[in-house]
């Protein structure tokens, strides 16, 4: 069999096409190396060739393994978690829905006229959003790596004029663009830009410092527009916290050759640092409320932070928590009044008639008024669970860009998760939050059915694309005689008899 006849009947076993290129060419590599061995040993170049296909063994047999390896998977895990976990956010509002027409009265007639057209945008959403994650599951993520400062750029230059030219006004920034009567959050369009960055960061490896002073500047551009254009400081924070993390991960891979312990310990010294004394100067009274109160972009931000601060100031006032913090005091009564398991319908229709934003904002205090404390509790670990699962799937890819990008996605699921926990114990300032498939919103549905869309991606992938660095290529070379194919989890040993 000539070696053309064997590379060929290896890569015909192959139902992935992407991969028979490769792995032709590195098979093809390996017969070279060895033929030129024999041909040093004084055997005939054509009796080389023939004797070293010959040693590689049957065609068939190593295509057949190869395809079982190296072809696209889907993580049915991820899927099923995902739908898990939005048809418990649809049930949450279907309970309410349900517990307000028990209850009856005019001011049951007028949440169900109010939430009723809500839950259909919520279940319509839903049927998109399903359909379209598996869509940009099937798309493969690494075009991302090919015009990556492109596509950032157009994202960002489309976020800023759109916001100029659609955009609608709510506290001082552009919340909403709206088109045809749609209104689209900026907000939540704007957790896209996390894979985007990681994407930058891959494209920026091995630029040292100025590559390190580029991707500030990029970072910086996306929480700009949320603080400027948005008027949204607690998005602000909570994107560059995340931008940060995925910045913080890449050097930590030594991407940019630069001193990896002294650059992070710096450069968390200042994200922690930072607010960490602003919020100390003002609780203490140094930094001065009234001054940054007659500034009107920082008004009503100085008033979230000083209900705050007041919480732990009068911890034991509960008249003057439910006056300066009403939110965060009723959503307490709430969260104490809860059953263990299901839900008591006193406290929900209190839920509903006393917290603004119930369904948005404040979702994880509805969620466990709606399904008792264990039941809510079960939603959130199924929630943080499916997290973390892409999280360690992406932290264990060959590709360095499938890496990076399926842990974006992870972490802007977790950040908007946290940050919504949080604010609803009371652990951070009052603000805006959503919870990724349970608060409503069309945006924030669909959003983050597009994360988790990336993420299966980069699952669905891992077998297929891959990245070999300089270490593993060099070992390849000094194995002699036995040479390893690896891609994806699975590794396949040849030996040369």
């Amino acid at each position: 069999m000539t070696k053309i006849e064997f590379l060929d009947t290896v890569t015909a076993q192959m139902r992935c096409k992407r991969m028979r290129p490769m792995i032709s060419e590195e098979l093809e590599q390996h017969i070279l190396d060895q033929a030129g061995d024999y041909e040093r040993e004084g055997i005939e170049a054509e009796a080389a060739m023939e004797k070293a296909v010959e040693e590689m063994g049957d065609p068939v047999e190593i295509g057949v393994e190869l395809d079982r390896i190296h072809r696209p998977r889907m993580s049915w895990g991820i899927v099923i978690l995902t739908a898990l976990i939005a048809l418990a956010g649809f049930g949450l509002w279907m309970i309410i829905l349900a517990n307000a027409l028990v209850q009856g009265g005019e001011q049951a007639g007028v949440l169900i006229s109010r939430e009723l057209p809500a839950l259909q945008d919520q279940a319509f959403f839903n049927l998109i959003g399903f359909p379209l994650m598996l869509i940009v599951c099937f798309v493969d993520y690494s075009f991302l790596g090919k015009h990556t400062k492109q596509i950032a750029a157009a994202f960002l230059i489309f976020m800023y004029t759109a916001s100029w030219f659609w955009g609608a006004g709510l506290y001082g920034g552009y919340r909403f663009l709206s088109f045809f009567n749609i209104q689209i959050s900026t907000v939540a369009l704007m957790w896209l830009y996390l894979p985007l960055y990681g994407a930058l960061l891959y494209a920026y490896r091995g630029g040292g410092w100025l590559a390190i002073g580029k991707l500030c500047l990029w970072a910086l551009a996306g929480i700009f527009y949320l603080w400027e254009m948005a008027a949204s400081g607690s998005a602000a924070f909570a994107l560059g916290l995340a931008l940060a993390v995925l910045l913080s991960l890449a050097i930590t891979k030594d991407w940019y050759r630069i001193k990896k312990k002294h650059v992070l310990g710096t450069f968390w010294g200042i994200m922690l640092g930072v607010p960490i004394l602003l919020f100390l100067l003002f609780r203490f009274g140094v930094l001065g409320a009234e001054s940054l109160s007659a500034h009107p972009d920082f008004s009503y931000r100085v008033a979230r932070l000083q209900a705050f601060v007041a919480q732990y100031q009068e911890r034991n006032n509960y008249q003057y928590q439910m006056t300066y913090n009403y939110q965060v005091g009723i959503a307490r009564t709430i969260l104490n009044n809860s059953e263990l398991i299901g839900n008591d319908a006193e406290n929900l229709s209190f839920t509903v008639e006393s917290l603004p934003a119930f369904n948005t904002d404040f979702s994880f205090v509805s969620l466990i008024a709606g399904y008792g404390i264990l039941g809510g509790v079960l939603v959130i670990i199924l929630l943080l669970f499916l997290i973390c699962k892409i999280l360690h799937i992406s932290l264990s890819q060959k590709n360095q860009l499938g890496m990076v990008v399926g842990c974006a996605a992870a972490i802007s699921l977790l950040v908007q998760s946290l940050m919504c926990i949080l604010i609803n114990l009371g652990l951070l300032p009052n603000t805006s939050a959503t919870l990724p498939f349970i608060s409503t919103g069309g945006t924030n549905l669909i959003v983050s059915y597009i994360l988790i869309g990336i993420a299966l991606s980069v699952c669905r992938y891992q077998n297929i694309l891959k990245e070999k660095s300089l270490k593993a290529q060099e070992s390849e070379k000094e194995a002699g005689k036995i040479f390893q194919i690896k891609l994806g989890g699975g590794v396949l040993t040849y030996e040369r008899k």
